[in-house]
């Protein structure tokens, strides 16, 4: 299982969007369903300036977390993911920038947990 006090680094085109997918556990580590969680929040904010890029919003559970673990080309890991989210391009309007994108998830029971989505958002020059 990750360390979920790291965030996760990737790279991505400015004005474009990211999908992330993941294998998230609740505490007793069972693998979270929509049914577990009574909210999702997403916020994306450039690191810097503190800025938000996209404003913190509730997204439904069964838009981003799988009822059923699966798996697909995508997926280079051993096993399943059961999170999938696309994250809208206005995440990343320039490069040159870092964005931190937080998912924080309220279970039904026990204490809100983030994900955490740190983007280098690169500079495309063609126009």
């Amino acid at each position: 299982m990750p360390n979920v006090a790291e965030p996760l680094v990737c790279t991505v085109w400015e004005d474009s969007g990211l999908t992330i997918l993941a294998r998230i556990h609740n505490k007793a580590g069972t693998l979270i369903a929509p049914g577990m969680l009574t909210k999702v929040e997403l916020v994306a904010v450039e690191t810097r300036s503190k800025v938000p890029t996209l404003p913190l919003d509730e997204i439904a559970a069964a838009d981003c977390v799988l009822a059923s673990p699966t798996t697909d080309a995508r997926w280079t890991k051993g096993g399943n993911f059961n999170f999938e989210y696309e994250v809208p391009v206005e995440a990343f309007p320039r490069g040159g920038r870092q964005v931190a994108v937080e998912f924080y998830f309220t279970p039904t029971s026990g204490a809100r947990f983030p994900l955490v989505v740190h983007a280098d958002v690169k500079t495309l020059y063609g126009g």
